[in-house]
């Protein structure tokens, strides 16, 4: 409701908890490109743990990370909900992304 109330007269766009949309995503994406590009993130770790509350975090750098070909492990712990909830919703961010 809020979002068709805002977005037509104020030009807003609402962002769903955690990025956790196709949109949102996309900043964790380039995030992970800007690591890997400009810290070097490969030379310094090995593996890359992240908490998970929406799964937008870790679908987003996931797929950062296979985009970018870094051999860097990515784990994500689950704050809430269980592992299957956000195995769901990370498959459902590579449909969005077209990259299923």
């Amino acid at each position: 409701a809020l979002k068709h109330s805002l977005a037509p007269e104020k030009n807003a766009y609402p962002i769903c908890v955690g990025g956790s949309d196709a949109v949102g995503v996309w900043g964790y994406i380039e995030a992970w490109r800007e690591l890997v590009e400009v810290d070097r993130v490969e030379d310094t770790f090995d593996d890359v743990v992240v908490a998970v509350g929406s799964g937008g975090t870790a679908s987003g750098l996931a797929i950062g990370c296979f985009l970018t070909g870094a051999k860097v492990k990515m784990h994500a712990v689950a704050v809430c909900d269980d592992a299957a909830t956000f195995y769901e919703h990370c498959d459902e961010m590579l449909q969005a992304l077209g990259l299923n």
